[in-house]
């Protein structure tokens, strides 16, 4: 039975997110969005999608590299659809 992950993620015009990606990785996200501040984890991210989908696939692309700080709804997503991948 498969999921589908868009249950789980609202559909805001513009759906805002906050990623932590470490230095040297997440190119493409990085090009993206906004810089908002730097640790020895890396750097946090403002980035807006039009689709909370796009943004899961994005997320997705980049694997263990990027950490999802906010929306938790995405957050969620993203566990679910790895334990799924998991269960294969």
């Amino acid at each position: 039975d498969a999921i589908d992950l868009r249950e789980f993620l609202p559909k805001p015009i513009k759906y805002k997110v906050r990623l932590e990606i470490p230095e040297g990785k997440g190119a493409v996200l990085r090009n993206l969005g906004q810089i908002e501040s730097s640790s020895e984890n890396g750097d946090v991210f403002e980035i807006i999608f039009s689709d909370p989908e796009i943004a899961l696939q994005e997320i997705l692309r980049n694997g263990k590299d990027v950490r999802v700080i906010e929306p938790d709804s995405l957050r969620n997503a993203l566990r679910i659809h790895l334990e799924n991948l998991s269960n294969v």
